[in-house]
């Protein structure tokens, strides 16, 4: 389901690639996300950010100083100072995630979850990335994963793409065409 502020995250993205593509590279992308990962694990400082009462040049020291730390570029900084004056901090995760997915599928790259039932090795995990490529005619970006609900099989999750080849999702298509079955 999309949210209000998941289309308001889309038209932040949307416009700050339309101005700065050209300008995004991986390793922008990488600490954009690394900083945001350090903002999701410390809340505090977001709450810090939305206190009202806290003057604002307080607010820019800080900013200033997360893009000093994570080396973010300017353009990240004018994009952070316009969610912050504009009281749209609170989802700068969600942007920057769809402005890392937008950058990225504008690159032909696809970043992907995959989960296995079990420990794979380097064979099956280049089996797997040549699957991927095959399916997809795209560059992946693939972090592998063990997920204990899936019995026996994998799953490929990303942005846009899901392909699941398991016990579990046999069972779940049964269950669900039994359900049909009784509600008929």
């Amino acid at each position: 389901m999309i949210t209000k502020l998941d289309k308001v995250a889309s038209k932040y993205a949307k416009a700050y690639l339309n101005v700065y593509l050209a300008e995004m590279t991986e390793e922008a992308c990488a600490n954009f996300l690394t900083m945001t990962n350090f903002l999701r694990l410390n809340k505090k400082f977001y709450a810090y950010l939305s206190i009202p009462h806290l003057p604002f040049e307080e607010k820019q020291k800080f900013i200033d100083k997360l893009v000093e730390v994570f080396k973010l570029t300017k353009n990240h900084h004018k994009l952070i100072m316009l969610l912050l004056i504009n009281r749209k901090f609170e989802i700068l995760e969600l942007v920057v995630q769809k402005i890392v997915n937008l950058f990225h599928m504008h690159k032909g790259i696809i970043k992907l979850q995959v989960y296995t039932s079990h420990e794979i090795n380097e064979k099956q995990k280049q089996l797997i990335f040549n699957f991927i490529k095959n399916t997809l005619q795209m560059n992946a970006i693939i972090d592998f994963s063990v997920a204990a609900k899936l019995i026996c099989g994998i799953k490929i999750k990303g942005a846009t793409f899901v392909w699941e080849k398991s016990v579990t999702k046999y069972l779940n298509d049964i269950k669900k065409k039994d359900i049909l079955q009784v509600e008929l």
